[in-house]
């Protein structure tokens, strides 16, 4: 049972979805990161660093070639050490979602072993 204060009940931390997409070597899985409320996803990566694990809720994961899914799973841990890129998955009314532009384009992505990508490079 978590630590509690004198008749305050559990100690929390307030967090909120947010919506991304994960490159891995060898998968694109998009879902919700729950983050801290107020911060934004890199303070979040980088406050969370020490667990190897990274927790993604109504996880979708795809080739990296596009296509239907592989996997559509509740809740799945994504090891750190596996992801290359993390990005806001946003959305304005009337674009297609980042999966969608990717999938549409058809273009191969480059390499990732041992290299970053930028949105720039997609």
């Amino acid at each position: 049972m978590p630590e509690t204060s004198q008749n305050r009940g559990p100690l929390k931390v307030a967090k909120s979805p947010t919506s991304v997409v994960i490159f891995t070597e060898w998968h694109r899985i998009e879902g919700k990161v729950h983050t801290f409320q107020g911060s934004r996803l890199t303070d979040f990566m980088n406050a969370s660093s020490g667990q190897a694990f990274l927790p993604v809720t109504e996880a979708r994961v795809y080739p990296l070639s596009g296509g239907t899914p592989l996997y559509t799973l509740d809740f799945l841990n994504v090891n750190r050490n596996h992801i290359t890129l993390i990005i806001l998955q946003r959305t304005l009314p009337g674009e297609p979602s980042v999966s969608e532009s990717l999938t549409a384009d058809r273009r191969e992505l480059p390499p990732v072993a041992g290299s970053i990508l930028t949105p720039a490079s997609l």
